[in-house]
């Protein structure tokens, strides 16, 4: 029946302010008499305030902070796999450098700006080293037309 529907409505509505108004008196200090008051306020409470669901976020939460507390101590491995490639850049690209004599001279490579700039230089020159690499037919056949055109 719809009337019987809207008056169960109605008085869940104000059964939930009637439950506010009593939380909002007691977080004030006022003390519950009676303990029927104090099982009607318990029993209403949301089901996510209830304790199994409190058990429940609290053990997801223990678990995604276990996740990251194993990620922080990964964290070592993953800084000394950096540092390598880091050496390993430095000591290839300095060692490559002695090659080139007195006219070029080796970066600092310990400053960001440094690394900056020498990143943005390796681009044209990574793509000429694998031109040198994988079309050896191509430049051969390029070299013949320049030196005819220089003939």
């Amino acid at each position: 029946k719809p009337e019987d529907a809207k008056a169960k409505a109605e008085n869940a509505g104000a059964s939930k302010e009637q439950m506010k108004g009593m939380l909002e008196s007691i977080r004030a200090g006022q003390q519950v008499q009676h303990f029927s008051t104090m099982q009607s306020l318990i029993q209403s409470e949301p089901e996510e305030a209830k304790e199994h669901m409190l058990q429940t976020k609290a053990k997801k939460l223990n678990e995604s902070y276990l996740e990251f507390y194993q990620m922080i101590l990964q964290l070592p491995l993953y800084e000394a796999q950096v540092h390598q490639l880091q050496s390993d850049l430095e000591a290839a690209f300095v060692g490559h450098l002695k090659h080139f004599g007195a006219v070029v001279q080796a970066p600092e490579l310990k400053h960001p700006k440094s690394v900056a700039k020498v990143m943005t230089k390796l681009g044209p020159y990574g793509e000429l080293i694998w031109v040198l690499q994988q079309q050896p037919c191509y430049l051969a056949q390029l070299s013949m037309c320049i030196k005819d055109q220089l003939d």
